[in-house]
């Protein structure tokens, strides 16, 4: 038998990839971002078809939408990616 692809929630989907659901929903609704599909008025996405959509911005360079992917956050202290402000 045919194994199911895993389905997530927006809300999952969103997590996955580091932004929020309503930031995903709106590329949805602008026909950006990872295919979703829907069940009745839920909307879901295919982990693969996310995981496919990420690979492909990354392969082309790290531009998905037409803008640049944001830096992914330092382990370190908050303040550490953060211009100094101090004058000498």
């Amino acid at each position: 038998m045919a194994k199911l692809p895993e389905m997530m929630t927006a809300s999952c989907a969103a997590e996955m990839l580091g932004i929020s659901t309503k930031t995903l929903l709106d590329w949805k609704r602008r026909g950006e971002g990872p295919p979703s599909t829907r069940k009745g008025k839920r909307v879901y996405y295919i982990r693969e078809q996310v995981k496919d959509w990420l690979r492909a911005g990354a392969s082309s360079g790290g531009t998905l939408l037409g803008s640049q992917l944001p830096p992914p956050l330092s382990r370190g202290s908050p303040s550490a990616a953060l211009p100094s402000t101090r004058r000498g």
